[in-house]
């Protein structure tokens, strides 16, 4: 079936959430090389040295003349100095480290002052196709929507020019929000989920590495006391940390850190209809809340959960 705008395609389908949870599009693929060495390495480069990450490809309004020689200069200038190029796989992770949080589910799939947009946008673009995926689970896609103060932006919101969604915002400004933190997650259960490959029944959730987010937006469910209190998002390995970790948006009374919470990981019934997704059952994985950017300097290294 084919459709015009993105509003033609959720008034087919019906509910932006099943259209979403259901998308083709997996995670987003870095169009530059895996590796140019290995991404273990490429990893640790970057506390140890520098790493050069080849934004020419992937930020396409970026243009560089002579764009072999510049690269090659670079690197042999900076090697040296300890500078090594990293691939896709490396840069797919380094977000976590440093607190970023990259993929925030755009708010424009519902609400009228909205509509105009999706009736504008072609029902072929990055935002009609990109894919909802993880243990979060709500009809309402309002539920998904963000504000900078959840993700930690709300010291650049700027109230001196109008934009869509200013009055709400400011409205927002001082009720209770989000708060940013790492998870790390416990050594034991990741290695079970890992180790469920072997099953002859069933399996957990496969986890890629060194990054297992198998959609475009992926938001799992954190709990504390069998209580929803936060949305956990992309999960990784690091060899930084030595173990795997994942950003995490979480209600006040949990996110102290040392705080203990369980995160549900693999999609509920089964999993959907994303091709990136295979039949599996759900499990749940202990984490312990660290703070964002998780590793800092001076500060202790995060010790392992087991």
């Amino acid at each position: 079936m084919s459709f015009r705008t993105l509003e033609d395609k959720i008034q087919t389908i019906g509910n932006p959430v099943e259209m979403l949870r259901n998308a083709s599009a997996g995670p987003y693929q870095f169009p530059i090389k895996a590796e140019f060495t290995n991404w273990r390495d490429e990893q640790k480069t970057w506390r140890s040295g520098a790493v050069l990450f080849d934004q020419s490809f992937h930020m396409t309004d970026h243009y560089i003349e002579d764009y072999n020689l510049i690269r090659d200069e670079i690197l042999r200038v900076g090697e040296p100095m300890g500078l090594r190029a990293a691939g896709s796989k490396a840069y797919s992770t380094v977000a976590h480290e440093s607190g970023w949080f990259p993929s925030p589910l755009p708010a424009v799939y519902s609400g009228e002052k909205m509509k105009p947009f999706r009736e504008w946008l072609g029902a072929d673009s990055f935002i009609s196709n990109l894919s909802l995926g993880g243990s979060l689970v709500s009809d309402n896609v309002g539920d998904y929507y963000l504000t900078p103060y959840d993700i930690g932006y709300g010291h650049i919101v700027k109230f001196d020019l109008d934009f869509i969604g200013c009055e709400a915002l400011e409205a927002k400004k001082n009720q209770p929000h989000k708060h940013k933190r790492t998870l790390r997650w416990s050594n034991d259960d990741v290695v079970r989920v890992f180790a469920s490959i072997f099953n002859k029944g069933d399996r957990f959730k496969f986890m890629d590495i060194p990054a297992s987010h198998y959609a475009t937006c992926p938001y799992d469910l954190v709990s504390n006391d069998s209580k929803a209190v936060g949305l956990s998002h992309y999960p990784v390995y690091t060899s930084n940390v030595g173990g795997w970790i994942s950003l995490a948006l979480l209600d006040e009374g949990v996110a102290e850190p040392g705080t203990d919470v369980s995160l549900t990981w693999g999609e509920p019934d089964g999993g959907t209809k994303k091709p990136t997704v295979e039949r599996h059952v759900q499990t749940e994985i202990a984490c312990t809340v660290e703070l964002c950017p998780i590793l800092r300097s001076g500060k202790r290294e995060p010790v392992a959960k087991t």
